[in-house]
């Protein structure tokens, strides 16, 4: 497999009103959620060990974190869709003819962190907290 980078890579929002994905605009970094599995403490003090026992417990999805150039068009996008569950859609850009999608459902639950600089873009983070799992559509 070749190395691929993030360019042309998309984050979309289903606004749910006609069922189309609207693409965020001005998207510089996407950070895509780490999965991870809560542990359940199952020890004993009469069992035969020493060692901590546990079992696995509820899975997390996790959340996506992505910065934006700010403009006041696209801030202002995304602004009402705070604690709006909607579906998403990452499509990465791995040169083949039909990217790999990321499609999950989940809800922004933070807007802002604004960065402004001198002599460097001014930014804005966005934060979307992930309520299923995500399904991995494979390029082609």
């Amino acid at each position: 497999m070749a190395a691929t980078i993030g360019y042309g890579c998309t984050l979309e929002i289903d606004y749910g009103s006609s069922s189309a994905y609207v693409a965020v605009a001005d998207i510089k970094t996407i950070s895509l959620p780490s999965r991870e599995s809560s542990k359940v403490d199952v020890t004993t003090i009469t069992q035969g060990t020493r060692y901590k026992q546990f079992i696995p417990g509820m899975k997390e999805a996790g959340s996506l974190s992505c910065e934006c150039l700010w403009t006041a068009t696209s801030y202002a996008a995304l602004d009402p869709l705070l604690g709006v569950s909607h579906n998403f859609k990452v499509s990465m850009n791995d040169g083949a003819s039909t990217p790999t999608k990321y499609t999950f459902t989940g809800f922004i639950m933070k807007i802002g962190e604004m960065t402004l600089d001198a002599d460097k873009d001014n930014i804005f983070k966005l934060e979307v907290c992930l309520n299923t799992g995500v399904t991995i559509t494979a390029s082609t």
